[in-house]
Formats: structure tokens, C-alpha cells, sequence
């Protein structure tokens, strides 16, 4: 196994390329091949008993935790600018959700440059594994498995993963 800071680090080889996704304002890349279903926001059962989970919605036979990030990446309840119309369902490992996004829009990967994250960015626990410029704006490359890290333990371990 590559430690956090390494897998960071170095990007991800990507064969079939990305969907942008916009989240609160921050176009988001994540890899094709970790996108299980695009589902329509609004055939989410709404939770009202959890506070870091918006709801819930039923494909394959599970019932998937739908998460809704702020373009800080930080968990919110969505409102106003951060509800989302698509529920982007992903799994890493074991793990499976849904995150909210407003657009969802599918990139081949020639249209990807991707550039190594600055020293800065770079640290253990970032979400993000690489930059690339995309219609003239530095857009960020993420993966399931980063995005899983910002999710909280109780519902990882509800969903097959404990940390």
C-alpha cells in the first residue's frame, strides 16, 4: 500500500477519462471508472435523522449515504448554491455513496493534462491528487478513495470500510 502522501502525489493514469463534476462552484475531476450511476437528485429519500448525511437513495439493491460537500470540500446540508440536481454515486473498495453535484459532464482523457499537485497543496489528508487547466480554469483531480477519507467513520463502517 502507497502512503496518503505518495498516492497524493503522484496523478492518476486515467484510460477512459473524467467527469467534471460542479460542486458549490468547484469543478471537481473524478476518474469515469469510479462513477457507478449518475441518478437524479430528486429520487433521494431525504434523512432527517443524521446530520452529515443529506439522504439516501436505492440502486443495486443498497441503499447509498448521499453527501453533500461545500467547494471547501467540507460536509453541508444543501442549500441554496449547494443543492445539486445529480446524485453521483462512486465506490472505493468496499465503500459506496453518493455525493450531490450540480453538472456532471464527461471529459476524454486527451482533453486532460494532468500537472503534479504544488508543495503546498500536497499534504497527507488533501483530497486532491492532481491540477489540470480546463477551459482556461485549474480544476482539481480527486478520486473515490480521497473523497472517501473526508467522509465520517459511522457511516464507513455502515457502508462496508472502517477506519
Amino acid at each position: 500500500m502507497i502512503p496518503a502522501s505518495t498516492e497524493n502525489q503522484s496523478p492518476l493514469v486515467n484510460t477512459t477519462g473524467y467527469a467534471m463534476l460542479l460542486i458549490d462552484g468547484l469543478k471537481l475531476l473524478i476518474p469515469q471508472q469510479q462513477i457507478i450511476a449518475l441518478e437524479m437528485a430528486r429520487d433521494m429519500e431525504i434523512n432527517r435523522t443524521d446530520d452529515s448525511v443529506t439522504g439516501f437513495l436505492q440502486f443495486n439493491n443498497k441503499s447509498w449515504p448521499i453527501f453533500c460537500f461545500n467547494y471547501k470540500l467540507s460536509l453541508t446540508t444543501p442549500s441554496g448554491s449547494t443543492v445539486g440536481r445529480f446524485c453521483v454515486l462512486l465506490q472505493s473498495e468496499n465503500t459506496y455513496y453518493g455525493i450531490l453535484s450540480e453538472q456532471a459532464i464527461l471529459l476524454n482523457p486527451e482533453e486532460i493534462t494532468l500537472q503534479p499537485l504544488p508543495d503546498a497543496m500536497s499534504t497527507a489528508d488533501s483530497p486532491f491528487s492532481a491540477l489540470t487547466i480546463y477551459e482556461g480554469e485549474i480544476t482539481c483531480i480527486s478520486s473515490a478513495e480521497l473523497l472517501t477519507n473526508l467522509l465520517p467513520v459511522k457511516i464507513l463502517s455502515k457502508t462496508g470500510k472502517a477506519r
